[in-house]
């Protein structure tokens, strides 16, 4: 799911101006962490994945951490079920929610519902671009 959302987004962000590539502002690169830029600025886009039932949302402490420091736009961006189902949250979003949700010994844990309450939900790669993209 997450080479779909990659590709779509490539894809997607030509005509904004845009970029996409691993973020390496954290401790350690990872796939899960993006950069998505266009020419009036960028975002962060912390894309987590799962397919399998029950479908949760694990947010990791230290890479939440490093994105609240980094000074620019970010979002949660969950990938569910099939490809194209994506909630997306933003910064503030998850800063409020974060006391409610359950935490194991690295990860928030979230689940549908509840534990992503204002989570924006798209069924197409296509319409990201434009709704987290800055805009010149």
């Amino acid at each position: 799911m997450l080479n779909e959302l990659t590709s779509g987004l490539q894809s997607c962000s030509g005509p904004v101006g845009g970029s996409l590539h691993k973020w390496h502002g954290g401790a350690k690169a990872t796939g899960s962490l993006l950069e998505l830029g266009s020419k009036s600025g960028k975002i962060l886009l912390y894309v987590k994945e799962r397919s399998d039932p029950p479908e949760f949302w694990g947010l990791n402490q230290n890479q939440l951490a490093a994105i609240q420091t980094a000074g620019v736009p970010w979002f949660a961006v969950r990938l569910a079920g099939v490809p194209d189902r994506v909630f997306v949250l933003s910064s503030d979003q998850v800063r409020k929610n974060m006391p409610s949700w359950s935490q194991s010994k690295a990860d928030f844990k979230l689940h549908e519902g509840n534990e992503i309450h204002g989570s924006i939900e798209f069924t197409s790669f296509a319409a990201l671009p434009a709704h987290l993209v800055p805009q010149s």
